[in-house]
C-alpha cells in the first residue's frame, strides 16, 4: 500500500506543479514601472484608443501607427477601461497570454501520445524556463502571436486523431486569425513553413489530409479580415506600409536595421533554455527517430520539431532580427522534452542538474557582481554600466541572488530524490526557474530610474497647466506620454514614427530652429530634452527656467 502512495504522489506531482505555476506566474503581475521602449509603447497606444474611442487607427503620440495589428492595443485599452490606467492593467495581456501559452502547450504535449503526465509536466518545464518566464510578464506583442501560434498548433494536432477534425480546424482558423491580429502575417507563414518542411522531410502528406484549409481560412478570415479592410479604408497608405514595409522589405531586406548574424539566435535558444538547455539535443533525436518512416501516418512529435526548427530558420534567413522572434519556438520544445523525460526510463538528475546549477550559478553571480560594483572593478570586471546604473543594478542584486539560491536548492532536492520520484524533481526545477524569473522581474523596478519616464515624472508632472504644450526635443522616451497622461510634441524626431509624421507632418516640429521660434510664445510651455543637450540648446538661444533633471534628462520652461 504504501508504495501505491508513493506511485500516486509521483503521478500527481505534475498537476501540483501546475498548480502552484499558476499562482506564480500572476505573482510575477506587479506593479513596477514599465520601461522603454516597448512597454511604454504598448502602454501608450491602447490609452489613446481608449481615450479617443478609435479602435481601427493606432496612433502613438497622437500619430499614426501601422506597424503591428490591433489586437493587444485592444485588450488593453479595455483593460483600462475597465479597470483604470496603471502598470498592471497595462500587462494584463502579456500576462494572460502568457499563461494561456502553458494552458496551449499541456493541449499540444497531451496530442504526443506519450504519458498522461506529458500535458502536466510541459507546461511546468516552459514555464520554467528562463526565456518564455521573463518574456511573458514583459510588455510587448511576442506573447499574444505565441500564445495563438501555439494554440493553432495544439487544435491542428488534435484534428489529425478526432473525429471531428473539422471542429478542431475551426478552432485553429480561430487561433490563427488571433496571431495574425496580435502580430501579422507570420500568424500564417510559421504553421504554413511548418506543414511544407514536414511534407517534404516526411515524404507524407497525410499533413494536408485532415487540416480542412477551407474552414481554416473562413474562420481565420471572418475574424482577421475585417479589421484590414476598415483600416485601409479610413487610411488609404496603410496596407503598403504594412503588407510590403513590415513584412515583405522586413524579411528580405535590412531596411529596419537589425542586421545580425545568421547563428544570432543559437545563444539565444541555448541560454533561454535553461535550466533545461542540456536535454534538448537528446529530447530532439528521440522526437525525430521515435516518428518512424511511415510515409502514410502523421507524426505529431517529428511535426513539432519540424515545426520549432522552421521558426529558428526563418528568422535566422530574414534581415531584420530581435531576441524576441523566436519565442513561438520554445512551447513545441518544451512538449518534446516533457516527453523526453516522461518516457525515460531513469531520472535525467545529471543533466537537469547541471542545466540548473549553471542558471543558479549565473544568477548568484551576476547578484555578486552587481552588488558590489567597485570590488567587481577593482578585479578588473568591466561591468559595462554608465555611473547612474551602478546603483540601481545593486538594488537589483540581492533578487537575482535569491532566485540563484532557489535553483541550487532545486538542484540539491534532485539530487536526492529516488528515481521513482523523478516527476517530482523535474517539477521542483520547474518551479525553481519560475521563482528565479520572477524576482529577477520585482527587483528589476531599481532600474526604473534609468530606463522609465516614472520616478521622474513624478516630481514635476503638478506644475503643468491643463492645456500646456509639452515639447520633446531631439528625443522622444516612449514611456513619458503614459505616465504623463498626454501627449507631446516632437521636435526634431521621427525614428519609428518617420511614416506617420509623413501622413501628419503638422503633428511635430521638424527642427530646432522652428522650435526655438514658438517656445515661449504660450503660458506654460514645458520642454524636455537629454541632458547632453542643454549646452547646445542654450548656445542655439534657447531661454530657460530648469524645472527638474537626473542624470538623463532635464525638463525644462521659459524664464
Amino acid at each position: 500500500m504504501q508504495k501505491v502512495n508513493r506511485s500516486q504522489l509521483a503521478s500527481v506531482a505534475p498537476i501540483i506543479a501546475a498548480m502552484l505555476v499558476a499562482i506564480l506566474w500572476w505573482a510575477a503581475w506587479d506593479s513596477r514601472p514599465l520601461a522603454r521602449p516597448d512597454e511604454g509603447r504598448y502602454a501608450e497606444i491602447p490609452r489613446e484608443m481608449a481615450l479617443s474611442g478609435d479602435f481601427i487607427t493606432p496612433r502613438l503620440n497622437g500619430i499614426k501607427y501601422f506597424e503591428k495589428p490591433p489586437l493587444q492595443y485592444w485588450a488593453t485599452a479595455i483593460a483600462y477601461q475597465t479597470f483604470g490606467q496603471n502598470e498592471r492593467t497595462a500587462r494584463f495581456w502579456t500576462t494572460f497570454c502568457g499563461f494561456l501559452t502553458l494552458i496551449f502547450t499541456g493541449c499540444m504535449a497531451r496530442s504526443l501520445a506519450g504519458p498522461r503526465t506529458t500535458q502536466w509536466l510541459a507546461p511546468v518545464i516552459l514555464a520554467g524556463a528562463l526565456y518564455p518566464a521573463l518574456l511573458g510578464h514583459v510588455n510587448t506583442l511576442d506573447s499574444g502571436v505565441t500564445a495563438f501560434l501555439t494554440g493553432a498548433i495544439a487544435a491542428y494536432l488534435h484534428a489529425q486523431h478526432s473525429a471531428h477534425a473539422r471542429k478542431w480546424m475551426a478552432l485553429a482558423g480561430i487561433s490563427l486569425g488571433l496571431a495574425v491580429l496580435s502580430k501579422g502575417l507570420i500568424g500564417i507563414v510559421l504553421p504554413g513553413i511548418a506543414i511544407v518542411l514536414y511534407t517534404l522531410t516526411s515524404l507524407n502528406f497525410s499533413a494536408w489530409k485532415r487540416a480542412h484549409l477551407f474552414t481554416t481560412s473562413i474562420a481565420l478570415l471572418l475574424l482577421a479580415a475585417p479589421w484590414f479592410v476598415l483600416c485601409s479604408l479610413r487610411n488609404p497608405e496603410f496596407a503598403h506600409f504594412f503588407f510590403i514595409h513590415e513584412h515583405f522589405e522586413r524579411f528580405t531586406s535590412t531596411v529596419h536595421q537589425r542586421v545580425e548574424p545568421a547563428w544570432y539566435f543559437l545563444p539565444i535558444l541555448l541560454v533561454g533554455w535553461l535550466p533545461w538547455t542540456v536535454l534538448l539535443p537528446q529530447a530532439l533525436v528521440t522526437a525525430w527517430k521515435s516518428s518512424g518512416r511511415s510515409t502514410t501516418l502523421f507524426r505529431p512529435s517529428r511535426f513539432l520539431l519540424i515545426y520549432a526548427f522552421g521558426i529558428l530558420a526563418f528568422f535566422s534567413a530574414s534581415g531584420s532580427k530581435l531576441p524576441t522572434y523566436i519565442l513561438p519556438a520554445f512551447p513545441p520544445l518544451a512538449s518534446l522534452i516533457a516527453l523526453h523525460l516522461c518516457n525515460a526510463q531513469h531520472m535525467r538528475k545529471h543533466l537537469i542538474g547541471l542545466g540548473s546549477i549553471t542558471l543558479g550559478g549565473l544568477f548568484l553571480l551576476a547578484g555578486v557582481l552587481l552588488g558590489f560594483p567597485e570590488q567587481s572593478i577593482q578585479q578588473g570586471i568591466p561591468l559595462d554600466l554608465d555611473p547612474d546604473m551602478l546603483v540601481p543594478y545593486a538594488h537589483l542584486a540581492p533578487w537575482l541572488a535569491s532566485g540563484g539560491v532557489a535553483l541550487l536548492m532545486a538542484s540539491a532536492v534532485l539530487y536526492t530524490l529516488k528515481d521513482r520520484y523523478r516527476m517530482l524533481g523535474y517539477c521542483c526545477i520547474g518551479l525553481a526557474g519560475l521563482i528565479a524569473a520572477i524576482t529577477g522581474l520585482h527587483g528589476a523596478r531599481s532600474l526604473a530610474v534609468f530606463n522609465s519616464a516614472s520616478p521622474w515624472v513624478a516630481s514635476w508632472q503638478s506644475t503643468i497647466q491643463p492645456n500646456a504644450r509639452v515639447f520633446s526635443v531631439n528625443t522622444y522616451d516612449q514611456t513619458l506620454d503614459f505616465y504623463l497622461k498626454r501627449t507631446v510634441t516632437l521636435v526634431n524626431f521621427e525614428d519609428e514614427l518617420g511614416f506617420g509624421l509623413q501622413q501628419e507632418p503638422e503633428r511635430s516640429i521638424p527642427n530646432v530652429k522652428d522650435f526655438l521660434q514658438t517656445w515661449g510664445t504660450q503660458p506654460g510651455d514645458i520642454a524636455i530634452f537629454e541632458i547632453g543637450q542643454l549646452l547646445a540648446l542654450q548656445e542655439a538661444g534657447m531661454k530657460m527656467h530648469v524645472l527638474a533633471q537626473n542624470t538623463r534628462h532635464v525638463v525644462v520652461s521659459p524664464p
